[in-house]
């Protein structure tokens, strides 16, 4: 997809259902939640180290890339330290946007990944459970980079040929 690799500023769209399971206790969560959250520094293109999990055959959309990160979330007033870890996966090459070299692919991986943070993790308090803002996160991740990157998935676990990449803040 030339041209287009910075992740939407806000996701729009008709959520998927296991989104709109999980979204439907976050207006309550909004109500209470202002800013005790930090991920220092930000996510960076070489922290989602993709293999592919399915090689790309033939002409047309195909192939699968997959990636593990584990990233320290902190809370700002105790902090505490939780290990948020996710999986990435993104097609080789899709539909819409064609094919997907793994430079772009940790690009918009990254960057979404960030907005994601941003968008989630400044609304968190002290009583926030960082477990509760890491599963949220996941799921606006998972929006943010589905519209950037058709096809592409969040998930909550890693695949098995995904090594994990460890961030930690200082």
């Amino acid at each position: 997809m030339s041209g287009q690799s910075d992740c939407p500023r806000v996701a729009f769209g008709r959520p998927s259902p296991r989104a709109l399971l999980f979204l439907r206790g976050l207006p309550l969560w909004l109500l209470l939640l202002s800013g005790c959250a930090t991920v220092e520094g930000s996510l960076k293109p070489e922290h989602f180290q993709f293999v592919n999990q399915v090689s790309k055959s033939g002409k047309g959309a195909g192939g699968w890339r997959v990636a593990c990160v584990h990233v320290g979330i902190r809370k700002s007033a105790t902090r505490e330290l939780f290990l948020c870890k996710f999986g990435v996966e993104v097609p080789v090459e899709n539909g819409r946007q064609g094919y997907i070299p793994v430079e772009r692919a940790q690009g918009a991986a990254a960057k979404c990944a960030n907005l994601a943070a941003q968008n989630i993790l400044r609304l968190t308090t002290k009583e926030t459970p960082m477990g509760i803002a890491c599963e949220v996160f996941k799921t606006e991740y998972d929006l943010i980079l589905n519209q950037t990157i058709a096809g592409s998935h969040v998930t909550r676990r890693c695949d098995a040929l995904a090594r994990p990449v460890l961030v930690i803040p200082r």
